[in-house]
């Protein structure tokens, strides 16, 4: 009688993990977009094509749309990762891309390096023009539309969708592949995944955790009747829920006047605050249990080309194991010139090898780095010198 129990409740766990596991693998397909099914121009084919020719490993391991859960190709000891934020709010869907960071992930030392890019920050496009980095993915996304407009054929059908639209799959991947290879030979790395991220997974998640403590470090003030943005923090160390967090990471002009706005270093310092906070909060569960409830939130606002069997080996080998203490922020030592911000080549060499080593940044270094990038932002300045209106 007693094996016979002991039968029963080892099919029954067996079948509640297996259950469990069908249902993650189910919400990882919901991430996939094909970055393989793409309409761009011919500059960014021949990228595409000889990407592919030069690498026959794992960049070419990335999620299709046949075949979104696993190719059986094995997994590089580190890698690059971009992730897109995108704002999609209700009924606006607005295709410059707010925040673009690069991860470096080095699974073998538990480290993260963490690379924000200012949205200002001066690229050539096609025609050899100077445009801003933010607007790339749109003009990869408006070239695939109006391709696609002329010829139909181009499209499969296929929809994602973004917030409160379905968009044609094709779009959305130009627009990523694009950004992929303006910034892959900006950084001269070879990114091996892509996400594409509403800015509401950031809300959601932190509101399933609780909360994060962020040490605001300086006031804020600024009101929007029109996409109802309120924000008014004080400075110091508080509580915020998932729209605060998202605010506090946006906040870019200031209701008392231009001298006490903020810029784009210091947006991508707390997105990247906001990055690593709530990345510590979620890994010091030590659940595995809540990956299903994680997977809900963000499976309606994220898109990536990486395979489920992918994530499913990041998330083993990294859960559990990664903390503030071994995420690495990299100060992105750009000058604001009024409609750009540009790096000195020698600045841009010097975070490029810090980007793509496989070592810790040494103290020198990083301080050298922050010393640069107060140096060259226009807009640094002590709280204490700032006096509020009257």
């Amino acid at each position: 009688m007693l094996k016979k129990a002991l039968l029963v409740a080892s099919c029954a766990a067996l079948l509640l993990a297996g259950i469990f596991v069908y249902q993650i693998f189910s919400s990882l397909s919901d991430f996939g977009i094909d970055t393989n099914a793409v309409i761009v121009d011919e500059y960014y084919q021949q990228r595409i094509d000889q990407s592919k020719r030069q690498n026959t490993g794992h960049r070419n391991d990335r999620a299709t749309a046949d075949d979104p859960v696993d190719h059986q190709t094995p997994q590089p000891e580190h890698y690059y990762v971009l992730v897109i934020g995108l704002d999609t709010r209700g009924d606006v869907l607005t295709l410059n891309t707010d925040s673009i960071h690069v991860a470096h992930i080095i699974p073998e030392v538990d480290s993260i390096k963490l690379l924000s890019i200012p949205r200002d920050t001066r690229v050539s496009n096609t025609r050899g023009e100077d445009t801003k980095i933010n607007a790339v993915f749109a003009e990869g996304y408006q070239y695939a539309r109006s391709q696609a407009m002329k010829r139909p054929e181009l499209l499969s059908g296929k929809t994602i969708r973004l917030g409160d639209f379905n968009i044609a799959e094709e779009y959305v991947s130009s627009g990523m592949v694009v950004l992929r290879e303006t910034v892959e030979e900006y950084l001269d790395i070879d990114i091996d995944y892509t996400f594409l991220i509403n800015f509401q997974t950031v809300v959601s998640l932190v509101d399933f955790v609780g909360g994060i403590e962020i040490d605001v470090e300086r006031d804020m003030y600024w009101q929007d009747n029109a996409d109802g943005t309120h924000i008014h923090f004080e400075k110091g160390l508080q509580l915020l829920d998932g729209e605060q967090a998202l605010n506090y990471a946006r906040f870019r002009k200031d209701l008392r006047g231009e001298e006490y706005d903020s810029n784009d270093f210091e947006r991508g310092a707390r997105q990247q605050k906001i990055m690593v906070t709530l990345l510590e909060q979620l890994n010091s569960w030590n659940n595995i249990t809540k990956i299903s409830e994680i997977l809900d939130i963000v499976t309606a606002n994220v898109k990536t080309d990486m395979p489920r069997s992918t994530m499913l080996s990041m998330a083993n080998k990294l859960y559990g194991n990664i903390s503030s203490s071994n995420v690495e922020s990299i100060p992105f030592p750009g000058n604001w010139g009024g409609r750009y911000v540009d790096i000195e080549p020698e600045d841009l060499e010097r975070i490029k090898q810090q980007f793509s080593s496989i070592g810790r940044i040494s103290r020198a270094d990083t301080a050298k780095n922050r010393n640069i990038a107060d140096e060259s932002d226009p807009s640094t300045r002590a709280e204490a010198d700032r006096e509020p209106r009257t």
